[in-house]
């Protein structure tokens, strides 16, 4: 899979608490349908797995949306995961991959990024996260 560094949401950032992605992707600079007639995913990666005092705990990925480039001031939830264990939060698992809903030339939530929401504080994991057309199965 090619991935493309201006779609990127996050690069390897740590979570412990819930956080928005590092980065957004902005679609402001011609207002285009990014992705037009494809269907569009957020792909998520466990770079390093969550601590085993965390098993327990959950998070869950939602793909945001907001009229503003640090996704502040109204995010919008356009699609969420369900809730993952941090028992399944390890490296080199399956990616997570959340389907993003078409996006309009008419909205005014320009910019799209990453909301990381979890149950209780964990030690510490990291995650990339970006935009993909296309998403590679390793199954």
């Amino acid at each position: 899979m090619i991935l493309d560094k201006l779609l990127e949401m996050s690069n390897g950032q740590a979570i412990t608490i819930d956080a928005i992605s590092d980065y957004s992707v902005g679609i402001d600079v011609v207002k285009r349908e990014i992705g037009k007639g494809k269907q569009l995913y957020a792909v998520v990666v466990i770079d390093t797995a969550a601590n085993a005092a965390d098993a327990a705990k959950t998070i869950t990925f939602s793909v945001i949306s907001d009229s503003t480039a640090n996704l502040a001031t109204s995010a919008v939830v356009q699609a969420s995961t369900r809730a993952y264990t941090g028992a399944v939060i390890t490296a080199g698992r399956e990616p997570i991959v959340i389907p993003i809903p078409p996006i309009s030339l008419e909205t005014t939530d320009l910019y799209y990024g990453m909301q990381y929401d979890v149950s209780a504080t964990f030690t510490s994991f990291t995650l990339s996260a970006y935009i993909a057309v296309e998403v590679q199965s390793n199954t």
